[in-house]
């Protein structure tokens, strides 16, 4: 019998309120509506307060937007819930680390109603896993998490790249039977079966290869947990050699005695054999030199005489636990590190190992042993110089401010004085925020102060990101800081300690990072990313107020001229002179942007027609009548400008893009130096004469065969030695003049012409590479974005690789960043298909990309070609130098080559040798030469 509607509300009321996870109900803005007394508590507010808060204002900064694509799927019906990792600023301010489940309520018609959220705070966990993260990364032992059956290696600690040489990703990406020596492999095989199935700790040992191809001797302590096995590995490979070599010498005494005696009495290591009452029956010249007996003097008697007095009795403990078969803590475990006591009374610290060997008089026992007494001492004293320097560079390092627990200064460190300006004996006794002066960027109120947390909780705590220190006497300083609290043997906590550093250049870089991502390095203008933001925000303002504005795309004319005349560097001059001529004759608030090239775009608001007319008539009369001077040369240009007009419809940034762009196209046709105002018809006219026309005339140069290549070398750096060549398209036209390929790819691009031509490229290199000795050069190919796609392309390479009789290892084709990143599973599919042929890949232009690094780990590629536009000027832009230095790390780490392309002086080529950058390419190397 079912529980009447009344009785059904009061039990979810209950469970609602007696919910162990937090509960909130939100509107569709976001703010609470309920929530229960579990989610009070994990936040810090009761309900009334929670109640006048959206979830979003105590939402941490940083994690304000990693919940917004879930309620957009939410509201759209995509998912029925999801669930984000989020940190919530807690009302007493610090933060809590919570798992969020979000699910949408509806009516009966499917309308949405509320928001429904239910809360773990995982804040504790969350430490816990950073501390075991940071024990299994210190590890001196080569840790392993690994399938019940030990296939593959699915986390392993840095031990394993310093014993191996193998990286986490060289590992986690292969089968791990394939490093076993092959040897072992069947028996490992076995194992593995066993493993599958097996629920308790194993130990074995085997062979595996490292990254340098020698094999060393591995021990395995695995414990199974999970469905996984948890695996403690050690490095045996010098022990294992002493037991072998221990073998081969007591098999080689039944031959030969005589032999063994002079091997074994020359051997550095000690060596002692005793039976099971422990008289000694052997002793070598190691040994006597570690003991100071003579073999005559020691033989004979018993091995208490070299024992220390704890271990005597633990000897025969041990002895007669291996004879009865028991578990023996030394005898056949590997080696331990013992006391010992020589002749002159004196003791002496070695390393044993003892294993037992079966002869015909019984069990014998040998001792393989080495002095480290000298090495234990060095390590202690090493240990001691590592705990003095890592002191030393704490202090030294950052500023440091210790308190007592109501908060009074107790002590102020050299770097903490200099940048608060108080010094040692005038700050103790004083509170912390009468010293560290402390406001936030941007605002008058002070951050909350960290040591008050620390005190009142016993946590660690950090300021907010936008600190800023006030100096007593002037000057401030951006810094980060943490706070700690100082506890004593009974972990009660008797004060604070505050660690800070001066990160204010840092956050200038920053900040002139964010400046040059929007602005043009050259010009100092706005650059076409940065324009197109302004224009998305002007023409959403425009639609709004229904006012009249404009757009200009001006494009010089005989501006190659100066380029081919005076070089880049008289283009470049001229550009940012030209660039201050604009400025002159436009408005304040309109916004002058460098498009690329020599192209340049304004943003003309609140402007009419006429006006808009007048402006631009301006600008081509400036540049029209500005000389420009250049050594014995003066040079005239022009500027055509095309103009569109806005008045308020909706018209988006890519049509007004587009619409300016054959405006400006249609001005220079019809003459150069001209204005041209939009008309509606302009980009179908266009388009029908330029596009149509070189449709035409690519079909009739690839029947003609009046496509030709080119190529353009790369060196090896440091030594200069030619290592790579780069293959290059051109056309040549009727008249026997070459076109180069921007000129007509992109109407090839548009009208799905790319996989014609890029065959042909692929056909006619093979041709030529089939004539020629290639050496340990290797020919680059480019391959369009269309190609990506394309199913039957692999096969077509494999043909012509077969046909040619060209070495596929003397091929590499490389596809543009953007291509590969817009076709991500094609592009994976494919160079994974045409590097089983046998051919290399590389990955051009990289950098352009907002998320390169992302993305790379998905392409198997062979080389990085580094976007040329950070390695042009990177000898004169530091943050150009950064950007081709950290892709070039990154590159290293993954194992991949790196190109540097636009190289174009010394300068550049010997800071990317000093970088250690692999291979250079530009004109400063050498000029694109006909491939004839």
């Amino acid at each position: 019998m079912s529980a009447d509607p009344r009785t059904k509300r009061e039990l979810m009321q209950q469970a609602f309120e007696h919910a162990p996870l937090g509960t909130i109900l939100s509107g569709l803005n976001g703010r609470a509506l309920a929530a229960n007394p579990a989610a009070c508590r994990m936040l810090g507010y009761d309900e009334a307060e929670l109640l006048d808060l959206d979830l979003q204002s105590i939402t941490h900064p940083g994690d304000s937007e990693v919940d917004v694509i879930g309620l957009q799927d939410l509201l759209a019906g995509r998912v029925e819930s999801f669930t984000v990792a989020k940190r919530f600023v807690r009302k007493t301010g610090d933060t809590a680390r919570i798992y969020q489940t979000v699910s949408l309520a509806r009516d009966r018609k499917l309308r949405p109603r509320f928001f429904v959220s239910q809360l773990r705070d995982v804040t504790v966990e969350s430490r816990t896993e950073r501390q075991n993260d940071v024990l299994f990364r210190l590890s001196p032992d080569m840790l392993a998490v690994t399938p019940s059956d030990i296939s593959r290696l699915e986390r392993v600690n840095p031990a394993w790249q310093r014993t191996l040489g193998w990286s986490a990703d060289d590992l986690a990406t292969r089968p791990f039977l394939d490093l076993i020596h092959p040897t072992q492999r069947e028996e490992a095989a076995a194992l593995s079966e066993i493993l599958q199935h097996d629920k308790e700790a194993r130990s074995f040992r085997n062979l595996v290869r490292g990254k340098d191809g020698d094999y060393r001797w591995l021990e395995w302590n695995t414990y199974p947990r999970d469905g996984h096995r948890y695996c403690v590995v050690r490095d045996i490979s010098h022990r294992q050699a002493i037991e072998q070599e221990l073998r081969e010498a007591n098999q080689r005494l039944v031959e030969k005695d005589e032999q063994l005696s002079s091997v074994v009495d020359n051997i550095g290591d000690g060596l002692i054999t005793f039976d099971a009452n422990g008289t000694i029956h052997s002793f070598n010249g190691a040994a006597s030199r570690m003991f100071g007996y003579a073999a005559e003097q020691i033989i004979g008697t018993n091995i208490e005489v070299l024992l220390t007095e704890r271990l005597r009795d633990a000897r025969d403990g041990e002895i007669q636990a291996y004879l009865q078969g028991g578990e023996p803590e030394l005898v056949g475990k590997g080696h331990a590190v013992l006391p010992a006591l020589r002749k002159d009374g004196s003791v002496i610290h070695l390393e044993v190992i003892v294993n037992a060997l079966t002869t015909g008089e019984g069990e014998l026992f040998v001792a393989v042993m080495r002095d480290v007494t000298e090495r234990r001492k060095a390590e202690a004293e090493l240990f001691a110089d590592k705990e003095r320097l890592r002191v030393t560079l704490e202090s030294i390092g950052d500023g440091v401010i210790t308190t007592d627990t109501h908060g009074c200064i107790t002590y102020l460190n050299p770097v903490a004085e200099r940048m608060t300006g108080w010094s040692n004996e005038e700050a103790i006794g004083e509170s912390l925020p009468t010293v560290l002066v402390l406001t936030e960027e941007g605002s008058s109120d002070p951050p909350p102060n960290p040591v008050e947390t620390v005190l009142r909780d016993g946590v660690v705590r950090g300021l907010t990101e936008d600190s800023i220190l006030e100096r007593r006497g002037g000057g401030r300083f951006a810094i980060e800081d943490s706070a700690a609290p100082i506890k004593n043997a009974r972990d009660d906590v008797i004060g604070a300690v505050l660690v800070f550093h001066d990160v204010s250049e840092a956050r200038r870089i920053a900040a002139e990072m964010t400046h040059q991502a929007s602005h043009d390095p050259l010009t100092g203008l706005v650059n076409r990313r940065g324009f197109e933001r302004r224009l998305d925000a002007a023409l959403k303002q425009n639609e709004v107020t229904h006012g009249e504005m404009a757009v200009l795309f001006m494009d010089l004319d005989q501006f190659k001229l100066v380029n081919d005349t005076g070089g880049h560097v008289a283009g470049d001059e001229l550009l940012k002179r030209l660039a201050g001529v604009f400025r002159r004759r436009l408005r304040q608030a309109d916004t002058l942007a460098r498009l690329g090239g020599d192209e340049f775009g304004v943003i003309l608001e609140n402007c009419s027609a006429d006006g808009a007319k007048r402006i631009a008539e301006s600008l081509r009369q400036a540049i029209t009548h500005y000389p420009f001077m250049w050594e014995e040369h003066t040079f005239h240009v022009g500027v055509s400008i095309g103009l569109v007009l806005a008045t308020g419809g909706a018209v988006g940034r890519e049509e007004m893009l587009r619409r300016a762009d054959a405006a400006c196209y249609l001005a220079k046709d019809r003459g150069r130096n001209r204005i041209h105002v939009y008309k509606n018809d302009d980009q179908r006219r266009m388009r029908r004469r330029g596009e149509i026309g070189w449709i035409a005339r690519i079909h009739q140069a690839l029947e003609e065969n009046r496509f030709v290549l080119a190529r353009q070398a790369s060196v090896e750096l440091p030594t200069a030695k030619s290592a790579h060549f780069e293959t290059l398209l051109r056309m040549m036209d009727s008249n026997g003049k070459l076109v180069m390929p921007m000129t007509f790819i992109p109407s090839a691009e548009r009208y799905g012409l790319m996989p014609e031509i890029d065959r042909w490229v692929i056909g006619a290199a093979m041709k030529k590479l089939a004539g020629e000795d290639m050496g340990d050069e290797i020919c680059f190919i480019n391959l369009s974005g269309a190609s990506v796609g394309d199913e039957s392309f692999t096969e077509f390479v494999r043909t012509q690789v077969e046909s040619s009789g060209v070495r596929a290892d003397s091929v590499c084709f490389e596809i543009t960043e953007t291509a590969a990143i817009a076709n991500l599973a094609h592009a994976e599919s494919m160079i994974s298909d045409i590097k089983k042929l046998g051919c290399r890949f590389a990955l051009d232009d990289f950098g352009s990309g907002m998320s390169s690094f992302a993305y790379l780990k998905h392409l198997p590629v062979d080389y990085l070609k580094i976007d040329g536009t950070f390695v042009k000027h990177m000898d004169q832009d530091p943050i150009d130098c950064a950007m081709v230095e950290a892709i070039n790390h990154i590159g290293h780490v993954m194992g991949i080559e790196t190109i540097a392309e636009y190289v174009e002086n010394q300068a550049t080529v010997d800071l990317l040798a000093s970088m250690g950058v692999n291979y250079a390419q530009g004109y400063w190397i050498e000029k694109p030469q006909l491939w004839t």
